[in-house]
């Protein structure tokens, strides 16, 4: 299929969860920790965009990007329709917080996939959302995350900036076998910079490992998300390995989850968060792939009601 960068792959809409400092004599029933869970709506734009220099071996998002590079105008073209196609309202009048995320299968800041003359379009058509997502590399485009916040900046508004990176792991020896080009230091001094430019950071964990046991993999699941909280990450997003085109042909080898470990696993990674800003979500798309037997419909339901209340209120 040849894709056209004028057009993003898909435009979606849905909910996610945020958490608000409460004032000290609070006496909310929510409160955990001093810390509000409400919901946010959020307009997630999958943009076409160039072909990642990367090239994880784990990675099969190479299918919705183009060979690039980009022409300027390319991408401000493509958030632009996508607001269009959509009915999600994000007036500036709202008093309920509206975000977008704009996930291009790359990198933001890769100046192949967004060019930076589309930096200021950009942020005049996120000018109604409270914050904007986008996702990128620690080595990939250093220069340019001051340019793109100028261009926010200008806004008379203000939109927060938060960059999600794929960490994925801190297995021993995972990152350099699944192609990476990054280590954790590299994770740990992106972190940092993020923060002195107050941006926000979340990060990608994948649970699973070809060659790993179903325990191993929840283990080094557990002690990402805790790393990843020590490092300020203000979401924390673990997504089931599932076979598909990456994995270098290795997807076989990838341990079956259950639904059991993976709650418990989730439990666990509310409770590291409870005394932060941090929230933990599970990707629940496309599970089956990745799990041991069926996920009945009640067991899909109860993870997307935790991944909006921050905690586990029964068995899954």
């Amino acid at each position: 299929m040849t894709r056209i960068a004028d057009r993003p792959v898909a435009v979606i809409e849905e909910r996610e969860a945020w958490r608000t400092l409460l004032p000290e004599r609070s006496l909310l029933p929510e409160r955990s920790g001093g810390w509000k869970t409400t919901s946010v709506d959020v307009l997630t734009v999958l943009m076409t965009g160039a072909t990642c220099p990367i090239g994880c071996n784990m990675c099969d998002l190479h299918q919705y990007t183009v060979p690039g590079p980009l022409r300027a105008g390319q991408t401000i073209h493509q958030v632009r329709h996508a607001l269009q196609q959509t009915s999600f309202e994000a007036s500036p009048a709202s008093s309920s917080p509206r975000w977008i995320k704009l996930y291009n299968s790359g990198n933001f800041f890769d100046r192949n996939s967004v060019p930076p003359a589309d930096y200021q379009g950009l942020a005049e058509l996120c000018r109604p959302f409270q914050r904007i997502v986008v996702e990128n590399h620690p080595l990939i485009g250093a220069s340019l995350h001051d340019d793109f916040l100028s261009a926010l900046n200008q806004s008379d508004r203000g939109c927060q900036l938060e960059v999600a990176v794929g960490l994925e792991t801190i297995y021993p020896g995972a990152l350099k076998r699944i192609g990476k080009k990054m280590e954790l230091a590299d994770y740990a001094r992106y972190a940092q910079s993020l923060a002195q430019r107050q941006i926000d950071l979340r990060t990608f964990l994948i649970v699973g490992f070809p060659g790993m046991s179903l325990a191993e993999s929840i283990r080094w699941a557990r002690q990402s998300v805790q790393y990843a909280l020590e490092q300020g990450s203000r979401h924390v997003s673990l997504i089931p390995a599932r076979p598909g085109e990456g994995w270098a042909g290795r997807a076989g080898e990838l341990p079956k989850l259950e639904v059991s470990a993976l709650t418990d696993l989730l439990a666990d990674s509310f409770a590291m968060a409870a005394e932060t800003h941090a929230c933990i979500s599970f990707d629940v798309w496309d599970l089956e792939k990745a799990m041991q037997g069926e996920v009945q419909a009640g067991q899909l339901q109860r993870l997307q009601q935790a991944n909006l209340s921050q905690r586990m209120t029964s068995d899954v």
